[in-house]
Parts: C-alpha cells; sequence; structure tokens
C-alpha cells in the first residue's frame, strides 16, 4: 500500500477533499469506486516518484462498479455496467463530445426504450414486473 496520508502535495490534498466526499456517497449507496485518469496517475507518480507529473487538465475521473455479472459461453463470468449505467455513461460521454454523434446513436440503441422484454424491468429494476410498473419505479 502506498501511504501518502502525510503529503503537502497541493494536487494531493484537493484531491483527498473531493474524494472524501465521493468516497461518503459511495459508502452511503453500497457503491465500489475506482479513481482513474490524470488524478489516478498524479497520485502513483507522488507515491512512487515523489512529484506530481504535468497535467492540462484537473478533473477527477472515477469509475463506479455498477454491474450486472453476465456467464458467457464456457463458464467464464464477465462484469458489465448494469442498463442504468450504461445509459448514464452514454449519456455523459455524449454531453462531453458534444458535436459527435455516436453515443448520441449508442444511446438510443442500448437505452431502455430499446429493450422492452419484461424480464429486462425485473433484472433492472428489481420489484418492477412490467415497463408500466418500471417507470413508476424510476420515477419514485
Amino acid at each position: 500500500m502506498i501511504d501518502l496520508r502525510d503529503s503537502t502535495e497541493p494536487d494531493l490534498v484537493q484531491a483527498a477533499r473531493v474524494l472524501a466526499r465521493v468516497d461518503a456517497a459511495a459508502r452511503e449507496a453500497g457503491l465500489d469506486y475506482l479513481v482513474v485518469g490524470a488524478t489516478a496517475r498524479t497520485i502513483l507518480s507522488i507515491g512512487l516518484v515523489g512529484r506530481p507529473p504535468e497535467r492540462s487538465t484537473r478533473d477527477i475521473d472515477i469509475a463506479a462498479a455498477v454491474a450486472e455479472t453476465v456467464l458467457l459461453p464456457g463458464g467464464l463470468a464477465v462484469r458489465v455496467p448494469s442498463v442504468p449505467a450504461l445509459a448514464l455513461l452514454k449519456l455523459l460521454t455524449w454531453w462531453d463530445r458534444r458535436y459527435d454523434t455516436r453515443d448520441a446513436i449508442d444511446l438510443a440503441t442500448t437505452s431502455i426504450t430499446s429493450w422492452p422484454a419484461p424480464g429486462c424491468w425485473v433484472r433492472t429494476w428489481p420489484g418492477c414486473s412490467t415497463r408500466r410498473a418500471s417507470r413508476r419505479c424510476i420515477a419514485s
């Protein structure tokens, strides 16, 4: 384990403040998360070489483990995003890229309106057995 508790590196102190709030929210929601992207690189660089790398962004990228396990042929178990997580991911990437419509197309083909089978609704929103009931569950 890399121990950076006593670090006074400004980038790390700022990230720790933000991540403390993320951590509290994730724990409350029962979600695992992973710090990724430039912030992960900064944390590792400070921990391993004692200084942060140059950064051109100041955002903090976080991956939340909102997944469903799928058994593939041969018995291989893999984790894929849940339907709501996949839709949110596509919505955020579409918003981020703005002028590139491929994420909007992906959102349309992976959205809840494209998968109307009742079984999908039960797996996506437990306690909701039909599309109509699922809309009420989503709204609540």
